[in-house]
């Protein structure tokens, strides 16, 4: 796959990845990683376990937010597709209702 952030290009990266993936499912670190070697900006070594980043100044801005990623595999999870354990949603509805919580005394 060519280098670009475009956004379906992205969203199409993060399917992948998470078909492909349980831990990226439930690990976002991991999940950005998987990602920009989906998309040409990493490179796993598999001997080493370990993943290496090649980047040359002109990639910097092809390369996909961090965030964008994160929040594509959230879209995915909210919509019921690529759920990560039952452990990490609990985890995440608590942070959501604390969130609710401190909105509402605003």
């Amino acid at each position: 796959m060519t280098a670009s952030n475009d956004i379906d290009t992205v969203k199409e990266a993060v399917k992948r990845v998470l078909e492909d993936s349980y831990r990226a499912r439930c690990n976002d670190n991991y999940l950005i990683l998987r990602v920009l070697e989906e998309m040409g900006f990493a490179s796993y070594d598999l001997a080493k376990e370990e993943f290496e980043l090649k980047l040359d100044k002109n990639d910097i801005e092809k390369m996909p937010a961090f965030e964008s990623i994160r929040r594509t595999r959230q879209k995915l999870q909210e919509q019921g597709e690529y759920q990560a354990s039952d452990l990490v949603q609990e985890n995440q509805s608590v942070e959501r209702e604390k969130i609710r919580k401190r909105m509402a005394q605003c």
